[in-house]
């Protein structure tokens, strides 16, 4: 439903008895997720900790997904920074969960 989330919660129907659950963190064991059929659909999980390559060189690590008003970042840590790469095939080249790095072409400077 867009950028919600919608539950169905066993033995609780109405409003009134979910009302309590507004605001919380809801939870679910990785080997429960049902996996997205898109191969260029990720779960943030998938993405965290996977190192940033640009030019066979190692950038950063993915600590982060942040949601964005237009697309999603990744939230890349580096030497103590944090970098936000736009999470859109113009900057993510290639994403390889086995081999847990994921390419980028960022415009010259972004490092700085």
């Amino acid at each position: 439903m867009g950028r919600f989330v919608l539950l169905w919660l066993i033995d609780l129907s109405t409003k009134e008895e979910v009302e309590w659950l507004s605001g919380q963190l809801i939870w679910r064991e990785k080997t429960k997720v049902t996996r997205p059929d898109n191969p260029d659909t990720y779960l943030v999980y998938q993405l965290i900790d996977l190192k940033i390559m640009e030019n066979g060189q190692f950038c950063g690590i993915v600590s982060d997904v942040v949601e964005g008003s237009a697309y999603d970042y990744l939230q890349v840590n580096r030497e103590n920074r944090e970098f936000l790469i736009p999470f859109i095939r113009v900057y993510v080249k290639h994403i390889d969960l086995q081999g847990g790095y994921i390419t980028v072409e960022c415009p010259v400077g972004f490092w700085e």
